[in-house]
Formats: structure tokens, sequence, C-alpha cells
């Protein structure tokens, strides 16, 4: 329900600020009043082309892929998600997640590397395509340039954050795709797995009902991730020897990744030696250095690690209990709706050992 509240609440102000544009600011004598109300406008732009935009952006990312060979899975905008199942089209509320747009797409296994170019290249693309009628405008109602000129400003910033190269907290965005393929050549194929795999676990796919990916050996960033995909494999099939394999080739190679890609490996590493293993010490230490961040991260993901945590070293009922209800809680709000089903089994898993004591 608090979801849908703030969606709803989302789109009345979207509404709202339509309907702004129609205030007629020559007859307002306040100039205190006249100056806010221009400044709402200003805002009211601002918000209704970045809306606009990311629309166009992902359409671009559909209408290519649909173009080059890709399965259509989904469509997210604001947390709002058409996506397809048996073969029809569905709504659903998502709530807001770290991806203001995403066209959940999966390459064919023939879609060539020129074609997955095109693919990361068509958002910011129709981005572009939008500023002629834009600039057209501008010059023809000169009455209007200071908001048609907001407008321009904002799909120029949709345009350079997409299309210069840049990494995120672990995300990458369609620039650094594009540069990754033309630079990479033979070797870009852990970033097409790794792409197929994600979009996979976004649309809903367990880990265990992934493709077995055998990269064990590789520097290369996406193939490390791919093989947390493959831990995660082995957890959701409760396969030991999977997920022995990868863990440790994750804890050796894990120095390579930054920011959120690191800590979810490490993330893994505490669930690992405390739970699975039973080395508390090795796990405390771990868990030693990213506590707070841990602690912050409030997400179904770090909820289990916390409560398996505190389960497994600490011996602390209650503590484990807090976080694992705590983790269910939020459980709809994780974006990777696969990963998100076996955090789901993990902690209830976890609340029945609870419930039977030691």
């Amino acid at each position: 329900m608090k979801k849908l509240i703030k969606q709803i609440a989302v789109f009345l102000v979207i509404i709202l600020s339509i309907l702004s544009l129609m205030i007629d600011v020559s007859k307002i004598n306040d100039v205190a009043i006249k100056f806010g109300v221009q400044i709402y406008k200003l805002l009211a732009v601002a918000l209704m082309t970045l809306f606009i935009q990311i629309i166009v952006h992902e359409l671009g990312h559909v209408v290519c892929g649909v173009k080059n060979n890709y399965s259509f899975l989904g469509f997210q905008v604001f947390g709002i998600t058409i996506y397809k199942q048996n073969n029809k089209l569905k709504l659903r509320v998502d709530g807001f997640t770290n991806a203001l747009g995403l066209a959940i797409m999966i390459p064919n296994e023939d879609v060539q590397d020129e074609d997955q170019i095109k693919f990361f290249k068509s958002g910011y693309i129709a981005n572009s395509i939008t500023l002629i009628p834009l600039i057209i405008t501008f010059i023809l109602f000169p009455s209007q340039r200071f908001l048609i000129g907001i407008s321009i400003i904002v799909t120029t910033i949709i345009i350079l954050s997409n299309a210069i190269p840049r990494e995120i907290a672990g995300n990458f965005n369609d620039g650094y795709l594009v540069k990754l393929y033309k630079s990479e050549g033979k070797d870009n194929g852990p970033a097409l797995i790794y792409q197929k795999l994600q979009n996979e676990l976004i649309s809903g796919t367990r880990p265990a009902d992934l493709e077995l990916q055998e990269i064990q050996y590789e520097e290369n960033i996406f193939a490390i991730l791919i093989n947390l995909m493959m831990y995660y494999k082995g957890l959701d099939m409760r396969d030991s020897s999977l997920m022995n394999s990868r863990i440790n080739l994750l804890e050796n190679r894990y120095d390579n990744l930054e920011n959120i890609q690191k800590d979810s490996i490490i993330y893994e590493l505490i669930f690992y030696y405390c739970y699975i293993i039973g080395d508390k010490l090795k796990a405390t230490k771990f868990f030693a250095g990213i506590e707070n961040r841990l602690e912050k991260d409030m997400d179904i993901n770090a909820r289990r690690i916390l409560a398996y945590y505190y389960y497994s070293a600490h011996l602390d009922l209650d503590k484990a209990k807090y976080y694992a209800e705590q983790g269910l809680e939020v459980a709809d709000k994780y974006p990777i709706r696969g990963i998100g089903m076996m955090e789901k089994q993990l902690l209830n898993d976890l609340l029945e050992k609870i419930k039977k004591g030691w």
C-alpha cells in the first residue's frame, strides 16, 4: 500500500506540474508570487522532461532490441513495470528502485557484437533525436524560450550522462558498455553473458534456474560477477560443491571490483564462513570491516547476511529474528526479483530454525 501511495503522489505532482504551465504569470501583479510561480514552472518543466526522456530512452532500447533479435521481458519507468508473462503483457507496481527506467530484454544467442552496441546506443540516440523538435520550438516561440531552454538542458544532461562512459555504485551506464564492447573484441564474452544473466534475474528467474557458466579463471570484471551469480545458483540449489568452487574464486578476485560490487561479495563471504563453513573468526574479520555499511544497507540481501551472522557467529536468536523479519518486510522492494525470491526463502528457513531453538 505504501509504495502505491508513493506512486500516486508522484503522478499527482506530474499532473499538477502540467497544470501549472497554464498559469499566465503576466497577469500576476505581486513580484514575489510571480517569481515563485516562474520557479515552480521551471521545476515542472524539468520534471516532465526527465519523465518523458526516461520513457523515450527505454523505448529506444525496446525498439532497437526488437529489431535486432532481442527477447522482450519488461519495461520499467519510475517503479511501474510492464512485463511479459505467458506471452501476455501485465502491469505491476514495484516501488522505486535504483533505476529510474529499465528496458528488460535478453539478447538471443545469435546477436552479434554490432547489434549489442546498437542496443546500448539506442537509448541516448532516441533522446538525441528529441532535441530536434525542441530546438525548432525554441526558435519559433521566443516567448517560451526560457522554459523550452530548460527542457533542452535537461535532455542534454540525460544524453551526456548515458553516453559518457561511467561506473556508478557498481552500475555501468550505456556509454561504458559501448566502450567495453568496442575495446575488448573477442574478450567481451563475459559482458554479454553477464548482461543476459542479470536480465533474467531482474525479470524473476531464480538463481537455481540460471544456466551454469564455467567461468572460473578470468580477471575480467564481468567474469567475476558471473561467478557471483553462479555462487547464488549454488546457494539457491543448496549445492555445496558449486558454492565452494565459486566462493574461493570470488575471495581471491574481489579486490578487482569497486563499491557495491565488492560489498556484495564480502556479504557472501560473511554468510559462507559463518553459516556454511562455521568459521566464526574469519566471518567476524570480514564483518568488522563492513559492519557500518551492512547495517545501513536496508535491503533483503543485507538483512539476510545480518540475520545469519547473528544466528551463527553470535548465537543471538533475538537479533537474528529481528533482522530476518526486517528483511521480509522490505523483500518486495528488492529490484532483482529472482534474487529476492531466493532471499525470502532463506530468511523463512532461518525463522523456522529459530522457532525450533538450538
